[in-house]
């Protein structure tokens, strides 16, 4: 963390065939919002794009919507 205090973090990430998305959750000791994911992977089968919704780090009282972005680029290297 920025203060140098020690965090820990932790994500979950699936498929559900039923609603063919790609499903997670993230959660981090500095917070207290349990991120829900919901995305898909583009034709390439190489990015995986996924939505959600979180605290708005402008203004703490609103919440905003985000989408984190992973490209696979081989099968140790994800950007």
């Amino acid at each position: 963390m920025p203060d140098g205090a020690p965090a820990s973090t932790l994500l979950t990430l699936g498929y559900d065939p039923a609603r063919e998305r790609y499903v997670g959750t993230w959660t981090g000791s500095m917070m207290a919002h349990l991120w829900i994911y919901e995305g898909t992977l583009d034709p390439s089968g190489q990015v995986l794009t996924l939505d959600t919704e979180g605290p708005n780090f402008m203004d703490g009282n609103r919440m905003a919507r985000f989408q984190d972005i992973v490209a696979f680029e081989d099968a140790d290297t994800r950007t």
